[in-house]
């Protein structure tokens, strides 16, 4: 990779934006189960509860244990949209004893026992709550107006909870930036849905959604021209894709300083339902050198990580950093 970062004036930011939440205690508890004991039988559903919070755009559970067995698993079941996240004994370790994100205050979950198995259980401890937008972003767009639009590149994801970018190399891998690795990375989301009006985040299906397999990240956070990172997800717990599989999509890698056109897609910060939603904007290239490539196109803060584009072949040719 050539490492890319974004000149300002006279000072560099790195890029990310925080997704605002907070944790919050919460108790419940499945109870024990054995399994019928019937050889070949399905699993029977022996557990339902809600997790109800008020006056919430978002939330996360936390499992502070569980045992599923071989053959047992939960579903997770948002109240208010046509949503679910199955996890057995695999997945929710994957998941690192996390749900996805559910859009709302509250989801049902149940509990199914396989047959064979016994002594299953889930107890939820902790629920990650989003916050509601409060502010307006700071700015650090190149000139008078922002440029960015909308867009939907389907190799191009969101960072969380870090605030960033990220996008699928030929691997199947995934680069963003070092400065956002070095942070709290744990969900890539893809097919990100509006914000809410003032512009609190939502969230995709939980089909959309990957946890990250932190013992893959390999980054660098060097400052400008030295700021890159590579890490893997486990497969989807709902599809069982890989997400070059699922969206169908990547960024052929290339060595190149000499642009004319750059774009820069990702999922900077912005007011009202754009709200750290992906963007795009191209530029020209602002001269670059070494393993800086300098140029003026409009980014926010949540656009570090994103792919420097070449707006002619579409192949990435660094990292968007600062």
């Amino acid at each position: 990779l050539l490492f890319a970062a974004f000149i300002l004036s006279s000072e560099c930011y790195s890029q990310p934006s925080e997704i605002p939440s907070h944790v919050e205690p919460y108790v419940l508890e499945s109870g024990v189960y054995n399994g019928n004991g019937v050889l070949g039988s399905s699993a029977v559903k022996v557990f339902s509860g809600m997790v109800q919070l008020h006056n919430i755009p978002w939330l996360q559970l936390h499992f502070s244990d569980a045992n599923l067995g071989n053959e047992s698993y939960i579903m997770i079941k948002s109240s208010i949209y046509d949503v679910a996240q199955r996890l057995d004994a695999i997945s929710i370790q994957q998941w690192n004893y996390f749900s996805a994100f559910f859009n709302g205050s509250e989801v049902e979950i149940e509990l199914f026992v396989g047959a064979m198995d016994n002594n299953i259980f889930i107890n939820i401890d902790e629920v990650v709550v989003g916050e509601w937008a409060t502010s307006a972003p700071y700015s650090s767009i190149c000139g008078p107006t922002d440029d960015r639009t909308a867009s939907n590149d389907p190799a191009t994801s969101r960072l969380l909870n870090v605030g960033c970018t990220s996008w699928i190399i030929p691997n199947g891998k995934f680069v963003s930036a070092g400065h956002c690795l070095a942070s709290s990375t744990n969900v890539v989301e893809f097919n990100v849905p509006l914000s809410l009006p003032n512009g609190t985040i939502q969230h995709p299906g939980p089909e959309d959604q990957y946890s990250v397999d932190v013992s893959t990240k390999i980054y660098v956070n060097g400052g400008v021209g030295n700021d890159w990172g590579v890490f893997e997800v486990f497969p989807n717990s709902i599809t069982g894709l890989m997400p070059k599989a699922a969206q169908n999509a990547y960024f052929t890698l290339v060595q190149d300083l000499s642009p004319d056109s750059i774009r820069i897609t990702g999922y900077g910060v912005d007011g009202g339902t754009a709200n750290q939603t992906q963007q795009t904007h191209v530029g020209p290239n602002w001269g670059s050198s070494g393993t800086t490539m300098r140029y003026q196109t409009d980014t926010q803060g949540g656009n570090s990580g994103s792919p420097v584009i070449d707006e002619l072949t579409h192949y990435a040719t660094g990292v968007h950093t600062h």
